[in-house]
């Protein structure tokens, strides 16, 4: 993210009377077109309406769920968005094929380690969190030694 743009939404957060960074402030001072901000939004509202339901459809996708029977139900998504799928231009996979996939079980085992990484990073301050973190991280060294077995869906 470049100085401007950072500048900008510092100046937002600051000028809110709670200090927060609020969506609504930042699509409002983006409005003009001088504003560093202006170039990270589409203005073309037809352009902008095709965008936001292409983001409707992911959200139907991510709200259909499936229960997976195995000693201890979980419901969970019935398609999953993998890493590989949204570098070859998106898609999901449903849940079923994932898990009696090898390949894709031990892909979304990857992706799901890294999102833990991501939450380490953003909240590893926090002491509770700790424990957590630290089965993640022998999740982690197990999964790069031991071939990962499917679960049963």
């Amino acid at each position: 993210m470049n100085r401007e743009i950072k500048e900008a939404l510092d100046q937002i957060a600051e000028s809110d009377e709670h200090g927060r960074l609020r969506a609504e402030a930042i699509l409002d001072r983006a409005k003009t077109r001088s504003s560093p901000l202006h170039p990270c939004f589409t203005w073309d509202d037809g352009k902008a309406a095709a965008r936001w339901r292409i983001e409707e459809a992911r959200g139907l996708i991510r709200s259909y769920s499936v229960v997976i029977e195995q000693a201890h139900p979980i419901l969970t998504r019935a398609y999953v968005s993998l890493k590989s799928s949204r570098v070859q231009g998106g898609g999901y996979t449903s849940i079923q094929r994932i898990l009696s996939d090898r390949e894709l079980h031990a892909e979304m085992l990857r992706d799901a380690l890294e999102e833990i990484g991501e939450v380490e990073r953003r909240y590893g301050h926090l002491r509770e969190l700790q424990p957590v973190f630290a089965e993640a991280r022998k999740v982690k060294r197990r999964a790069k030694v031991a071939k990962v077995e499917p679960a049963h869906a």
